[in-house]
């Protein structure tokens, strides 16, 4: 079963277990994150808070709603990349070899002493050597060696002399010329693992991998999802190239469970096309071997048995692990009762089919339709958990970083608190 196997994925993948349902005190267990430029160079303390925050209130699971736009993208934001080749090595001298120019390191790091040589070939001028630079704990452009294509070169030799035995060996690079890949860069002839420094993605990932929870990582979506000019064909292609991508720099993380695919739909808005491309893009990110979630809404409107005919055709086309069905209560709180039907009718159908299904519970709210949106109060988000929970085998928020959050301000405080206080301390 499709839903087993994604528990199984979590627990073992990060070392815990997802929370189960308590009838008497149902709990939010994840949280949408929504995010966009605003939160690029906060820094790592600003999302270590963060994700503590959630982990206080119990909340084990985010969920990135995308990673890349039509102009734009979340992942490899970092100036600097890392790599760190794992020991242990005896004192000597090993051979670090870099098959890539132009390059620019700027930092050779171990828990010995050490020291270095270039062999060749000569850096550039501008970024010339001067025995330290490596050394000087100085990871600007400014404390760099960088070599240029010289027509004749294809690499860099640089002998690594080890005082004492070391575990490990960190050598940084600036990314001037782009990504460099692990496979390009050897010492004593092994290669290491690959992190992006001051990278957002990396810094939720490294936050939430040392509190064994939960991260889904969405991929690209295009605006044009709306209109009449989006093509299915490229965005599918796109989004493997987003998934090549959050593979290449964060596959490595225990804690990255799988992909959320981030194109919202509603069942009676195209519904044949949208199960074509849902099934060929879920069909493609198989082969990553990583569970696939979606989180769609719906109508109440939509008499129930043409909601169940589409749910039962999809499911059986699109090959998903988890359904996360939008209550649609932020923007109109009638909603809370008549969602109820759909959401019994959607449970039987997603276990017929292996299915995890999930809530997607907005906590946000809309006084006026079409206005600004402002979290939602403690009573109103109880009332959205007690009602849907009977329904659900997991309830998830929408979203944390805008509305639930302390950092948001005051009403997402509000909110916050209120609902340590409804966990009785917890």
């Amino acid at each position: 079963m499709k839903g087993l196997i994604v528990l199984l994925l979590i627990a073992l993948m990060c070392g815990g277990t997802a929370v189960a349902k308590d009838k008497a005190k149902p709990k939010i267990t994840g949280a949408f994150w929504q995010l966009h430029s605003g939160f690029f160079g906060r820094g790592e303390a600003y999302f270590e808070e963060q994700v503590e925050l959630m982990h206080k209130a119990g909340i084990d699971t985010i969920i990135i709603q995308d990673t890349a736009g039509d102009n734009s993208a979340t992942y490899a934001r970092s100036d600097q990349v890392k790599i760190k080749v794992d020991g242990p090595f005896a004192p000597g001298t090993y051979e670090l070899l870099v098959r890539k120019l132009p390059v620019t390191i700027s930092e050779i790091k171990s828990d010995a002493q050490l020291s270095y040589e270039i062999v060749s070939p000569e850096p550039s001028p501008f970024l010339g050597d001067f025995g330290y630079k490596l050394l000087d704990g100085d990871y600007s452009i400014y404390g760099s060696v960088g070599w240029l294509e010289d027509g004749e070169s294809t690499e860099v030799r640089i002998n690594i002399e080890l005082k004492d035995t070391a575990n490990y060996l960190d050598i940084h690079f600036l990314t001037l010329n782009g990504n460099i890949e692990r496979e390009e860069v050897l010492f004593a002839g092994k290669t290491g693992m690959l992190t992006l420094v001051n990278d957002e993605l990396t810094q939720i990932l490294e936050a939430a991998e040392k509190r064994g929870m939960s991260v889904w990582l969405g991929t690209k979506f295009s605006g044009t999802w709306w209109g009449d000019d989006f093509d299915g064909g490229k965005e599918i292609e796109d989004n493997i190239k987003t998934a090549e991508a959050l593979e290449r720099y964060y596959g490595h993380y225990k804690c990255f469970v799988g992909y959320y695919i981030p194109h919202e739909f509603r069942p009676d808005w195209r519904p044949q096309y949208n199960i074509q491309f849902y099934k060929e893009l879920a069909e493609r990110l198989k082969a990553y071997n990583r569970p696939i979630a979606i989180a769609p809404f719906f109508r109440v409107e939509m008499p129930l048995a043409a909601h169940e005919k589409f749910w039962r055709e999809f499911l059986q086309e699109v090959d998903i692990d988890v359904l996360m069905l939008q209550d649609g209560v932020g923007s109109d709180i009638s909603r809370i009762e008549k969602i109820l039907p759909h959401y019994e009718m959607v449970q039987k159908v997603a276990k017929e089919n292996g299915i995890e299904f999930w809530s997607d519970l907005e906590v946000f709210h809309v006084e006026v339709p079409d206005g600004p949106a402002q979290p939602a109060d403690i009573k109103k988000v109880t009332r959205q958990l007690e009602t849907q929970a009977p329904y659900v085998d997991r309830i998830v928020i929408f979203d944390w970083l805008h509305y639930m959050s302390p950092l948001a301000g005051d009403k997402a405080q509000a909110l916050y608190e209120g609902y340590l206080e409804y966990l009785g301390g917890e």
